[in-house]
């Protein structure tokens, strides 16, 4: 459980009400997975659960998410609309049995 439980830290350390107080720049070239990762589960409590991601992807206005069983998963634009090839960050969450989150990721995906 121990090192279920390290995937869904991230190895940035600032604190939780800097980083719940920065908005996110989804289309910042600057922003990676990591940082967008911690920026995420800074605005999520402790231990979260898969009901937890589903309430921050609402809260986040993000339109693309959903649940499928013990996947929960949203998908946000990386660039400006206006960019001729399109890139998205893919947000996942796998939970157990119990609804508690077990990993935690995000992937940037380009020329989809």
């Amino acid at each position: 459980m121990i090192a279920e439980a390290a995937r869904v830290t991230s190895p940035v350390r600032q604190s939780r009400e800097a980083l719940f107080a920065e908005a996110i720049p989804w289309t910042d070239r600057r922003l990676g997975p990591e940082n967008l990762k911690t920026l995420l589960l800074a605005r999520l409590p402790a231990a979260p659960t898969g009901v937890d991601v589903e309430s921050l992807f609402r809260q986040l206005g993000l339109e693309d998410a959903g649940r499928q069983g013990d996947m929960v998963q949203a998908q946000v634009r990386a660039r400006p609309w206006y960019w001729p090839t399109p890139a998205v960050w893919t947000i996942t969450a796998l939970v157990d049995a119990d609804d508690q989150v077990v990993s935690f990721s995000v992937q940037y995906r380009s020329g989809l």
